[in-house]
């Protein structure tokens, strides 16, 4: 820390205003500490404690401890299932629009993350908010701030001044149907390429014990270069860019394209019927044992594939997925593994 870092962390506004309205709910905490406004802009803080999000992380931290020292790197399967392990049950970044006394506001932006010792900006932030009155709820007051989440709403709109009194009424935190939650799977199917399924197949949820019952309707090889050339000749993309920047994304793409799926080989298209709010995520077999990391080295590639259908026959509604493992165009089996399912979470309002 110099006398430098120590200005540039310290927090500069016009004008602040306190909320102080907490609210538990689904093992949550969050207390939104107020409203500050610098120059035209309006911004709304909240902090957040999830106690089964801070179960779950001292019960990895005590597993991780007593595991062995691993010799093989992991396999796909592996690196994939131990990503975003513990999740919070209301995510902050989901929230739509906010309702303070009797205005909406939409969201322009949210950056939610979890405050650290070291970063001295959120921390001088609340300080602020507790000069001018914030009381932290008895659920925050003794949390390390190591186990707290920040989250900086900033609401759409430019504004001279804070819009309300002191008097300023209820607040709604609003969400929308942006937050997807992924559970486990780890069916393993053998599947004909160039076919039409008829039979229905199940799997039943891990946690819930839900059954959950799909459609297969067909599975079909993708020449993704021949999707991909298609997709940039739309004459919309020079509305957008120049020509010569058309071509250089072009080039840049393709380059990348050729190490993921080189040109000749096809990516596998599963279309399936199923429940509205669900989607499903298909890989090999083949690659989820390997620990060839050419995905994570490479990244991957977003496709979005509409199948021609909207519903099938069972009255669901009927999706796609690719599978970013390249195959030959002789490929006439797949070993695949429906590895996770995700779904839609609509989350209830909060009111404050």
């Amino acid at each position: 820390m110099n006398f430098e870092l120590l200005q540039a962390a310290m927090p500069a506004f016009d004008e602040l205003r306190i909320i102080n309205k907490s609210i538990v709910k689904e093992g949550s905490a969050i207390q939104i500490a107020g409203l500050i406004r610098q120059g035209k802009t309006l911004k709304l803080y909240a902090l957040q404690f999830d106690e089964q999000v801070y179960e779950a992380e001292l019960l990895a931290e005590e597993q991780e401890l007593s595991k062995p020292s691993r010799k093989k790197s992991l396999t796909n399967r592996q690196k994939i299932c131990n990503v975003n392990k513990v999740e919070y049950g209301i995510p902050m970044t989901c929230i739509q629009s906010i309702n303070i006394g009797t205005q909406e506001f939409k969201i322009s932006c949210i950056s939610s993350y979890r405050l650290n010792d070291n970063d001295f900006k959120p921390v001088f932030l609340i300080a602020e908010f507790i000069k001018n009155g914030l009381k932290p709820c008895s659920r925050l007051a003794l949390r390390d701030f190591s186990h707290l989440i920040f989250a900086e709403i900033e609401l759409e709109g430019e504004y001279e001044n804070i819009p309300f009194g002191n008097q300023m009424g209820g607040v709604m935190l609003r969400f929308g149907n942006n937050h997807i939650r992924q559970y486990p799977v780890g069916k393993r199917m053998r599947l004909n390429t160039g076919r039409n399924y008829s039979r229905s197949f199940q799997f039943k949820d891990k946690q819930s014990e839900r059954i959950h019952r799909f459609y297969i309707h067909r599975v079909y090889l993708m020449d993704i270069w021949e999707e991909i050339e298609r997709s940039f000749s739309d004459p919309r993309h020079l509305e957008r860019m120049s020509e010569v920047d058309l071509l250089k994304m072009k080039k840049s793409f393709f380059e990348q394209l050729e190490v993921i799926c080189p040109r000749g080989m096809y990516f596998p298209v599963i279309e399936y019927e199923a429940e509205d709010d669900i989607s499903f995520e298909f890989h090999t077999v083949e690659y989820l044992n390997s620990r060839h990391e050419i995905l994570s080295k490479n990244g991957s590639i977003g496709i979005i594939i509409t199948p021609d259908q909207p519903i099938g026959r069972h009255g669901m509604k009927l999706k796609s997925a690719v599978i970013q493992s390249p195959v030959s165009k002789e490929t006439e089996m797949l070993y695949v593994e429906l590895l996770r399912y995700n779904q839609i979470i609509k989350h209830e309002d909060l009111i404050f």
